[in-house]
């Protein structure tokens, strides 16, 4: 499992945890999904937005004026 950091242009961030999985539509509006075993090794991009899915949530996080995003191996 995996802990999700934002950060926006304006210091404001989201955090989320436990993340196993992450969706997103690539630049032609494909979708891509990420796997917890692809997680850690994989590019995410700034300019679409991610849903993140744990055992128990489903999460969204926007990309307008986000500026860097963290992913941390949960242990």
């Amino acid at each position: 499992m995996f802990k999700f950091q934002f950060v926006y242009g304006d210091k404001s961030y989201l955090e989320f945890e436990n993340i196993t999985k992450v969706k997103y539509a690539d630049i032609i509006g494909e979708e891509i999904i990420v796997l917890e075993n692809e997680i850690l090794e994989h590019k995410f991009p700034l300019n679409a937005d991610l849903y993140l899915f744990s055992k128990n949530s489903n999460n969204t996080a926007s990309c307008n004026n986000l500026k860097t995003i963290s992913v941390i191996k949960e242990e």
